[in-house]
């Protein structure tokens, strides 16, 4: 969402920002120093740095009426900022509420529309950059906000046949550029195109299976999702794919990305698959789907721990609930087949837990330092 080249601008040049530049500018300070504050294991340390990313995002909150009065292209890009940096709160519901309010004014404007005349080499420059920004716009939105309602219970912001803007094209990561690159590596922005992509699955699961009023047969509807999960794993780039995980090929940033693209694989499967969620009587299916979700809990931890190890955790309220929920599943599912459930299964369980406790005792502390310092107690 944010272009280097123009913060560098902003940073080494006699140059005054404008209004949505500033936000963006604070918000980007906040995200950097709370994500930083987050590491730092002395709670009296990590305490002022907390409070100075709080004090960032606060002086952009100034802007707030602005924004929302002039609407422009910029503005919205900024208000977005605003937007996914408060995924960082205790509670979904102010990220929730904000990105709906957010989204609304981006659908007023037309941004789930496809450009009347779609870009192309001969296109300038800067209507490449607006029509692309306009898109990143629209997918961090719709994303942010189907992944939040779906967790807490609330509709769905568009249903798939209710917009038509493509995703976004991977891009220089000099916006200021915007020059095409076919391949991911030249995109910093990659990960979040291909997260949309997933995305899109989870807007399809909660509008069709698991809608208040489901539009398919549920085993069915399973089915689907379960192909089209499968085929956008297999879909993603060799730098960040599932060989390069498992060869060790993927280094830097790109293991990391290629761990979350994982984490994202393996929680679409425990909320597709979760037993709490089963609307079939069938035994065959809630057992399956105890397996699937047995499997893809063990996997999601295991992620959550190495991701931990490179001091790449994100200490979200919803990686926190979906660690929970993993380990909630483990239980749920040795429950259920007490009667044929040994000793050394209990035993396996509860290594895995209290290996997997520091990692999850980490993430909540962090959680709770922004909670409290949130709350400026």
């Amino acid at each position: 969402m944010t272009d280097p080249g123009q913060l560098s601008k902003i940073y080494n040049e006699n140059y005054e920002p404008t209004v949505p530049e500033t936000v963006t500018l604070h918000i980007v300070l906040a995200c950097m120093k709370l994500q930083y504050a987050m590491k730092i294991e002395d709670k009296d340390q990590g305490t002022p740095v907390l409070r100075e990313a709080l004090a960032h995002y606060h002086f952009a909150l100034t802007y707030w009426k602005e924004l929302m009065t002039t609407r422009t292209l910029e503005d919205l890009k900024a208000l977005t900022v605003m937007a996914v940096f408060m995924r960082f709160f205790p509670s979904p519901e102010n990220a929730w509420s904000v990105s709906n309010t957010i989204f609304s004014v981006v659908i007023e404007r037309g941004y789930h529309r496809r450009a009347p005349k779609p870009w192309d080499a001969s296109t300038p420059k800067e209507e490449i950059l607006k029509q692309e920004t306009r898109k990143r716009i629209f997918y961090t939105l719709i994303i942010l906000l189907v992944k939040l309602s779906g967790r807490i219970g609330r509709p769905m912001p568009l249903k798939r046949a209710d917009y038509d803007v493509e995703l976004p094209e991977y891009l220089n990561d000099d916006l200021q550029k915007a020059e095409p690159g076919h391949e991911p590596g030249q995109c910093g922005y990659y990960i979040a195109i291909l997260l949309a992509q997933e995305g899109e699955l989870f807007l399809e699961m909660f509008s069709t299976v698991y809608a208040v009023k489901p539009t398919i047969d549920y085993d069915e509807g399973i089915k689907v999702l379960k192909q089209k999960i499968d085929k956008w794993t297999d879909s993603l780039p060799s730098i960040v794919n599932a060989k390069a995980l498992a060869n060790n090929t993927a280094v830097g940033m790109a293991q990391i990305n290629a761990l979350w693209l994982s984490y994202a694989h393996y929680d679409f499967i425990i909320k597709l698959h979760h037993p709490a969620l089963c609307r079939s009587q069938n035994p065959e299916i809630i057992n399956r789907n105890i397996n699937v979700c047995v499997e893809a809990s063990e996997k999601v931890l295991d992620i959550l721990m190495k991701t931990w190890e490179l001091q790449s955790s994100d200490a979200t309220w919803q990686v926190i609930t979906d660690a929970a929920a993993a380990i909630f599943t483990l239980v749920y599912a040795l429950w259920e087949r007490r009667d044929q459930t040994s000793m050394d299964d209990l035993l396996k369980l509860k290594h895995r837990i209290e290996t997997v406790m520091p990692c999850v005792g980490q993430l909540a502390r962090m959680f709770g330092m922004i909670h409290a310092v949130y709350l400026w107690k």
